[in-house]
């Protein structure tokens, strides 16, 4: 952990200003030889630069990266937020926006309802196969895509977990018909939630909004109530984003 800390201590003093060797370790409190080899590695992952000639550091093409990525997110959330205020005042419901990352989905902002029982989803990645939100993206996948993930051993993480790949297959095409998902009880045992895609100009999904909460309040029943709710308001974020 102490590596780590170190390791950001650099990147965010060569984010202030760019600096050589010395002037980071000094800065930042650290013996030179440490600093070098911290340095050498954020400089083979992309995230600093060195400048052989000035012999200084400056942030690298990955970090920028990874900050462009946090700023489109940011925006994402406060442009949005709007929208899930509204589905919550509707629902009463904890409710949240999630993108996609690698092979998952994560939370990027919950508001949650009024109840004591809710789960905390804010910067979790969940799994595609055992989340409402990660079905509604796998069912936006073409046939290649979604062949390559399914052959794929699926985890289970509780006795509801769908790991047969031909009955995922049907629950995607009913996302596909209905323009929502659904997962009762398959990553959080006695959590249920309903989620939507919020397509991009493209039809690919940009975003995923969600409803989630106790099976004994958000019930099976009551999911295929709130799963027009949500495409209704995943369609009003789609049209906002458009422009």
């Amino acid at each position: 952990m102490q590596a780590v800390d170190r390791a950001v201590q650099l990147l965010l003093a060569v984010a202030r200003q760019p600096a050589s060797l010395a002037e980071l370790a000094a800065r930042c409190g650290i013996a030179r030889g440490t600093a070098w080899r911290l340095l050498a590695t954020l400089e083979h992952h992309g995230l600093v630069d060195h400048d052989p000639t000035s012999q200084r550091y400056a942030i690298g093409q990955r970090a920028v990266e990874v900050g462009g990525v946090a700023f489109r997110q940011h925006a994402l959330v406060w442009q949005l937020r709007p929208h899930l205020e509204r589905l919550l005042a509707e629902v009463g419901e904890t409710v949240n926006l999630s993108v996609a990352a690698a092979d998952t989905v994560v939370c990027i902002s919950q508001i949650d309802g009024p109840h004591l029982v809710t789960v905390n989803w804010l910067g979790r990645p969940l799994p595609l196969h055992a989340s409402s939100n990660g079905k509604c993206l796998l069912a936006s996948l073409s046939e290649p895509e979604l062949d390559r993930f399914l052959r794929r051993p699926l985890p289970r993480f509780t006795p509801h977990t769908v790991i047969d790949p031909q009955h995922l297959r049907a629950q995607l095409e009913e996302v596909r018909r209905q323009g929502y998902g659904v997962a009762c009880g398959e990553y959080e045992e006695g959590f249920n939630g309903v989620s939507a895609a919020v397509n991009g100009p493209g039809g690919r999904p940009v975003a995923f909004v969600s409803v989630s909460g106790p099976a004994y309040r958000v019930t099976v029943e009551r999911l295929q109530e709130l799963g027009p709710k949500v495409v209704e308001v995943a369609e009003a974020m789609a049209r906002e984003l458009a422009g």
